[in-house]
């Protein structure tokens, strides 16, 4: 099997934003989501656990520099991309895959 950036078989997924009007276009490596914990459980409230991703993050004006790294709830960076895809602008991958990548095989 042929395999290539943002392929299911690797561990990251690739995703290029169209950016806004005006805004600059952004390039996202998203790795598979693991489990995390969030600000209430470490303060030993309780809460859900959290599917986190690592992204790390190109944009138009940054493309020879390195990436923005930042770690995100899976659910709000699904959240982000369709909001993106929903006001038209191109998503290089399907939301189908988006949504696999993010929420599993479940979806």
């Amino acid at each position: 099997m042929t395999e290539y950036p943002g392929s299911l078989d690797t561990d990251t997924l690739t995703v290029q934003l169209q950016g806004a009007p005006h805004g600059p276009e952004r390039l996202l490596m998203i790795e598979r989501p693991r489990s995390g914990r969030t600000d209430a459980q470490a303060d030993g409230r309780t809460g859900p656990l959290l599917s986190m991703v690592r992204v790390r993050e190109w944009s138009t004006g940054s493309w020879n520099a390195p990436p923005v790294e930042r770690h995100v709830e899976s659910g709000a960076l699904l959240a982000e991309i369709e909001r993106a895809f929903k006001a038209n602008r191109r998503v290089s991958q399907e939301m189908y895959r988006v949504r696999r990548w993010l929420l599993g095989p479940s979806v």
